[in-house]
């Protein structure tokens, strides 16, 4: 049996209309709501989390793209006595950490959220989503954007 060599031009592996582009990226992200998935609870929230990861371009105009964001911040949670053994109900600091998947095309983007909260004095509070994941969901508009006007 004889074998055939082919050679392919470098020029030809590389096709300019398809490159993957990856740089750092950082921001800051907020979540307005969370969705408790062990109970279904939609609760509004305030959390404002520093993010930073990996920005992928899918092509060369950057107008699709993809970004892997961890992000950690402070946060506000809100006891009762259906999530904690607070009688009435109150407001706490938490500490949030999160992992995001943010999508853009053109002008706008999309993302999934999965976070933690931490309520700093769960010693007394026993608040039941201590530690436990929450899921959100964002739509931006040009947030993180590496085009320049």
């Amino acid at each position: 049996m004889s074998g055939n060599t082919y050679y392919i031009a470098a020029t030809e592996l590389y096709n300019k209309k398809r490159v993957v582009n990856i740089t750092a990226i950082g921001g800051a992200v907020t979540f307005p709501f969370k969705i408790r998935p062990q109970t279904g609870v939609i609760e509004p929230s305030f959390s404002l989390s520093g993010v930073a990861g990996l920005h992928f371009s899918l092509d060369k105009d950057t107008v699709k793209s993809l970004s892997i964001l961890i992000g950690v911040g402070p946060s506000s949670i809100i006891l009762n006595n259906r999530n904690s053994t607070d009688t009435g109900s109150s407001t706490r600091a938490a500490a949030t950490f999160s992992i995001t998947l943010l999508g853009q095309w053109d002008n706008i983007q999309l993302a999934f959220s999965i976070g933690w909260d931490n309520n700093l004095d769960n010693g007394e509070d026993k608040w039941k989503y201590q530690s436990k994941p929450w899921l959100s969901l964002g739509v931006g508009f040009n947030i993180f954007s590496n085009k320049s006007n």
